[in-house]
């Protein structure tokens, strides 16, 4: 009574900065140059795209399809399902900054050090965030709202600092 599905998001935008901009232009269309998708937004397109192909399958229930990813995975997960309400749920492991963790949480990961390491993952306009996380208008707990009434499963190791686990279970509650 199960199935699973995998994708390679790589094979439609490359997690190389040599390779993703170039890739990254085809999703761009008119958009202004602040708020051209990032790869994790071409990623979480692709989960919707699997979505597509699985519920065009009689032998799937389409109203019990769950997505998961870890790290920047689960970053495009958690958007997929904010933006894909056929999404039944979603586990996100740690996703981090960009994720579940709050933005401007004090543990983890930074923007800049997130950015300046993969510059293509976001548009540019949050990008410019990095080093400036408390002048950000909006917070990874209005991501996870947006989820809701679907379930979410965070899932965090308690040493991986990286990742921010304390700032993510802050998320969640203020999500709830």
């Amino acid at each position: 009574g199960y199935a699973i599905a995998f994708f390679y998001a790589g094979d439609v935008v490359a997690d190389v900065a040599e390779e993703a901009p170039a890739q990254l232009a085809k999703f761009a269309g008119d958009a202004p140059e602040g708020e051209r998708p990032g790869a994790i937004a071409v990623w979480a397109w692709m989960y919707s795209r699997a979505v597509d192909v699985l519920a065009a399958d009689a032998r799937i229930d389409a109203s019990r399809i769950a997505i998961w990813g870890h790290s920047r995975n689960g970053k495009a997960a958690l958007l997929a399902a904010a933006l894909d309400p056929r999404i039944a749920a979603v586990i996100a492991h740690q996703s981090g900054k960009g994720g579940a963790t709050l933005t401007r949480s004090d543990g983890g990961e930074t923007v800049a050090q997130m950015t300046t390491s993969y510059p293509y993952w976001f548009a540019k306009n949050y990008v410019a965030y990095g080093g400036r996380e408390g002048d950000i208008p909006v917070e990874q707990h209005q991501l996870l709202a947006l989820i809701a009434p679907r379930p979410v499963l965070l899932g965090n190791a308690k040493r991986d600092k990286w990742s921010d686990p304390p700032g993510a279970f802050r998320a969640a509650h203020g999500a709830d």
